[in-house]
């Protein structure tokens, strides 16, 4: 039997957090963070699989812990899912251009729950095939 891959969920926002581990803790070992620094800290220790990484958070955002991780030599493969309430197409853009590997619509994932563990398999899968 495999091992269970491990998700690094970060969000400051607990309720959100918690919605998200729910959904995932059957497939992985989700480890949580609430903010950028804690994030790149335990990721550095843990070495996650994937990251699910909110982007409007206090202290470091979304956007400065993408650049910390894509300048990490041991976390810049690691595959991240930008997740955010901002739908507006320069975010997005903004966000791949600093290397995220996707992004999600906070609201995508309350109205279709399926899509998360959806784009974390198809990651993981492609991260477990480099």
């Amino acid at each position: 039997m495999s091992q269970k891959k491990r998700i690094l969920v970060v969000d400051d926002d607990d309720g959100f957090r918690a919605l998200v581990t729910r959904s995932l803790r059957n497939t992985y070992i989700v480890l949580p963070a609430s903010d950028g620094e804690e994030a790149f800290d335990k990721a550095l220790e843990l070495r996650p699989d994937a990251i699910l990484l909110d982007l409007d958070m206090p202290g470091w955002d979304g956007v400065k812990t993408l650049r910390e991780i894509r300048r990490s030599p041991a976390l810049r493969n690691v595959p991240v899912v930008a997740l955010s309430a901002d739908h507006r197409r320069e975010t997005i853009q903004s966000v791949i251009i600093e290397g995220a590997s996707d992004y999600l619509l906070k609201e995508a994932f309350h109205s279709d729950p399926g899509t998360l563990p959806t784009k974390l398999r198809q990651l993981v899968a492609t991260q477990t095939a480099l």
